[in-house]
């Protein structure tokens, strides 16, 4: 009953105001109250529909937004990570660079020095032949005197030798001659600082033994600096095959 006094109250309003919201007039007899009343519970219930219908709609919307701002967030956790990522490796590429560049650094100080190296071993080889072209000339300025000497050795005998080891002061010749025997016969490196008559006597204490060393004497194993120091001598009148043959 209250219920029924009180939509009556109201229902004037609420029929003006639906009356006016669709275009049609509007009165309200005893007659219709009940048919008004209808229409009205059929438009209250059409609004509880439609306003479940937004809210659902609207918590839908808001499912989504939170759906999307979580996936919003992953992203920009995920950027972070990517970014980090690309930080580190930006790093990792500055070191390389710098190591590349130390090591660029290095291999040109190291060329640069195979350079000087292969400039110094250029000159060395230069030098090396230069020394083997002097040796042999050397060598074929030293070698017939040698096979000459040879030859004179074979005609020796212990007693010829015994002979020359007898004389207190030689001819000058026959000294020089020894004092050759003394460098060739020296030890590669030690050459002999006394080529003196008494140093050769000394050295033919045992005339044998000093026959033999002369006779295994090899001429190309004889040391390059040994075969300078003689040279003096070779080209010394003195010492030609002549004058010693007289």
């Amino acid at each position: 009953m209250h219920l029924c006094v009180a939509v009556q109250k109201i229902a004037p309003e609420v029929g003006r105001r639906y009356a006016d919201a669709n275009g049609m007039g509007y009165f309200i007899s005893s007659c219709h109250f009940s048919q008004f009343l209808d229409t009205f519970l059929g438009l209250m219930e059409r609004a509880r529909e439609n306003v479940e219908k937004t809210t659902k709609h609207y918590e839908l919307i808001l499912t989504r937004t939170q759906e999307i701002n979580d996936h919003t967030q992953k992203l920009l956790r995920t950027k972070d990570s990517w970014v980090a990522d690309i930080e580190k490796q930006k790093n990792t590429v500055d070191e390389l660079l710098v190591q590349v560049g130390k090591k660029t650094s290095e291999f040109e100080q190291q060329r640069e020095q195979v350079k000087v190296l292969d400039r110094e071993a250029s000159e060395i080889a230069g030098m090396v032949q230069s020394k083997e072209h002097d040796l042999s000339t050397i060598r074929k300025r030293f070698e017939p005197p040698l096979l000459l000497a040879k030859d004179t050795l074979r005609t020796l005998n212990k007693d010829s030798l015994a002979g020359m080891k007898a004389f207190n002061s030689p001819p000058e010749a026959i000294e020089k001659v020894f004092g050759c025997i003394l460098y060739l016969t020296s030890k590669p490196g030690n050459l002999a600082p006394d080529i003196s008559w008494a140093k050769s006597r000394r050295t033919m204490a045992s005339v044998d033994r000093f026959m033999i060393e002369l006779q295994q004497l090899d001429a190309e194993k004889v040391p390059a600096e040994n075969t300078e120091v003689i040279m003096p001598f070779l080209a010394d009148p003195q010492l030609q095959p002549e004058p010693l043959d007289k």
